[in-house]
C-alpha cells in the first residue's frame, strides 16, 4: 500500500506542475496553435518526459561511475521533494485558478518560491550525499553542471 500511495503522489505531482506550467503559459499570453485542453496536455507529456529523461540519465551515470547506490539514494530523495512540491502546490494552483484580480500572480510567485526551494534542498541533499561517499570535488562539480544547470540554462534560452 506504501507503494501505491507513493505512485499517486508521483501523479499528483505531475498533474499539479503541469497545471502549475499551464497557468504560468496562461498568465504570460504565451500563444499557442491548439486550445486550452491541448496545451495542459502539452504541459503533462513535456514534463513528464522530462523527468523520465532526467531520472534516467542519474540512472545511466551512476551505473557508468560505479555508485548505483548513491544514484538511488538520491533519486529516492529527489521524488520525495517532487511528492512534497506536488502537495505544496496543489493550493497555489487552486487559488491562482479562483483568486480575483491581481492575486493570482502572487499565487504564482509563491509556487515558483517553492519550486526554487525544493531545488535548492535537492541540490544540497545531492551534495551531501556525494561528499558523504568520498567523491571528488570535481565530480561534484561536473554533475552540477552537466545535469543540473545544463537543461536549467536550456530551459532560459528557449524561453
Amino acid at each position: 500500500s506504501l507503494k501505491q500511495g507513493s505512485t499517486w503522489l508521483e501523479i499528483l505531482f505531475l498533474l499539479v506542475f503541469s497545471l502549475f506550467a499551464f497557468q504560468i503559459t496562461e498568465m504570460s499570453d504565451m500563444k499557442f496553435p491548439f486550445g486550452d485542453f491541448l496545451r495542459f496536455v502539452f504541459c503533462f507529456v513535456l514534463l513528464g518526459l522530462y523527468f523520465f529523461l532526467k531520472m534516467g540519465v542519474y540512472s545511466l551515470v551512476g551505473f557508468v561511475s560505479e555508485s548505483t547506490t548513491e544514484t538511488n539514494e538520491f533519486l529516492f530523495n529527489m521524488r520525495n521533494h517532487n511528492k512534497i512540491l506536488g502537495i505544496l502546490l496543489l493550493p497555489v494552483v487552486g487559488f491562482s485558478a479562483w483568486a480575483p484580480g491581481s492575486l493570482p500572480s502572487y499565487a504564482i510567485m509563491t509556487g515558483v518560491v517553492f519550486i526554487v526551494i525544493l531545488y535548492l534542498m535537492t541540490l544540497v541533499r545531492g551534495m551531501k550525499i556525494l561528499l558523504k561517499k568520498q567523491f571528488s570535488i570535481f565530480y561534484l562539480f561536473l554533475y552540477l553542471c552537466t545535469l543540473e544547470f545544463l537543461p536549467l540554462a536550456a530551459f532560459f534560452k528557449v524561453i
